[in-house]
């Protein structure tokens, strides 16, 4: 088992967008009796769908070791992503992944009710790969009673994540893989999206995905700014 804990990347801004989602994963995970019941209305359900659990699915989960996994992730890849987006941007983006992580389960999922932050957490680990490909992640691990860390690039990590779920959407399981495909992809892609067209600008020690991958010239910068807080 291996999890990320600290990304390194230097933020211009305080995502505070980021902190409020956390916070009503939180509100909800209380609201809800610290975990899920099987008759919530809130579970994204094939056989019984309303489309606000597209929605209100991805603000739930089922148990205490699912929020704190979801909300580790979307710490370590969300302050950095909503840092580079803004506020509104990033919560449209967190929003619109959770609504393709969700129709990806429905397309593609196995059928069983469905609830997590993960899908729409991929989104954001998508745009990460898009903006900082490069910019090392730093990993702890437990793997046959011995435990410790290392740092690899993100790009790397984050395949290693998709081949990991691709490999789980394949070979079945209770775990919503297809959803966090079809997050990962939409980020990755809306990412791009925004660099193509100059609504992202990557700083002059930054290397955006495109750039990582001969498809974009190395962006300049038109202000100087200061350090993250």
């Amino acid at each position: 088992m291996f999890f990320p804990y600290l990304a390194d990347v230097v933020m211009y801004r305080w995502p505070i967008a980021n902190w409020v989602i956390i916070a009503l994963n939180l509100l909800v995970f209380i609201l809800t009796g610290f975990g899920l019941s099987d008759d919530s209305p809130l579970w994204l359900s094939r056989h019984d769908f309303h489309v606000p659990q597209l929605l209100t699915s991805a603000f739930a989960h089922i148990g205490f070791v699912h929020l704190i996994g979801n909300m580790l992730f979307l710490f370590v890849f969300g302050n950095a992503v909503n840092a580079k987006l803004g506020h509104w941007q990033y919560c449209l983006a967190y929003l619109g992944a959770a609504l393709v992580a969700g129709l990806g389960w429905l397309a593609l999922g196995s059928g069983l009710k469905c609830c997590g932050a993960s899908g729409a957490i991929m989104g954001v680990v998508g745009l990460f790969a898009a903006y900082y490909p490069r910019n090392d992640v730093r990993v702890a691990y437990i793997l046959f009673f011995k435990n410790g860390t290392f740092q690899l690039s993100a790009i790397w990590l984050i395949l290693i994540y998709f081949l990991l779920d691709l490999w789980g959407m394949v070979h079945g399981g209770q775990v919503a893989y297809a959803a966090h495909i079809g997050g990962l992809l939409f980020g990755l892609a809306l990412g791009c999206l925004f660099i193509w067209y100059g609504w992202v600008r990557s700083e002059p020690e930054e290397e955006n995905l495109l750039q990582f991958v001969r498809l974009w010239p190395q962006l300049p910068t038109h202000r100087s700014r200061q350090s993250s807080p």
